[in-house]
């Protein structure tokens, strides 16, 4: 374990990298899945930060509109992220970015550092609806696995 428990608390920035989304995304469109419906842990990690810059470079490069009709973001919106990440702001931040029907509950448990309970109480001061935080909790999860 690394002093102050800084390995699980910062592991998941790596795991959630803007490289490791566009292998999987390639990988995806190889094997003939176009439809998949990727849900990214820990709020996207470091994969919505960069989503401006990347439309940008659509915008100036031919090279990044070749195989893709879409600025970048367009299909990062796409994706489903949790709330892992347990500041109410970046929830906040993520909500804006995807919109609240993308928001799933989820925790991390048995992780070291994962917590239901911290993972509820903040879904519990979102400044959303009842609707749309019933929706966070369960409804947006049954809708995207189409129950």
């Amino acid at each position: 374990m690394s002093p102050c428990g800084t390995r699980p608390a910062t592991s998941a920035r790596s795991s959630i990298s803007p490289r490791r989304i566009r292998l999987a995304s390639r990988r995806r469109n190889s094997i003939g899945y176009p439809k998949i419906k990727w849900v990214l842990c820990h709020l996207g990690g470091a994969v919505r930060r960069p989503a401006e810059r990347f439309d940008r470079g659509y915008e100036a490069f031919d090279e990044c509109r070749k195989n893709i009709s879409r600025a970048p973001s367009t299909y990062l919106k796409q994706f489903y992220y949790d709330p892992v990440n347990f500041d109410v702001n970046n929830i906040e931040l993520a909500i804006k970015f995807a919109g609240v029907d993308h928001i799933l509950a989820g925790s991390d448990y048995p992780h070291q550092i994962g917590s239901i309970p911290e993972m509820l109480d903040a879904i519990s001061r979102l400044p959303v609806s009842p609707a749309e935080r019933e929706g966070i909790y369960g409804r947006n999860a049954t809708n995207l696995l189409g129950f």
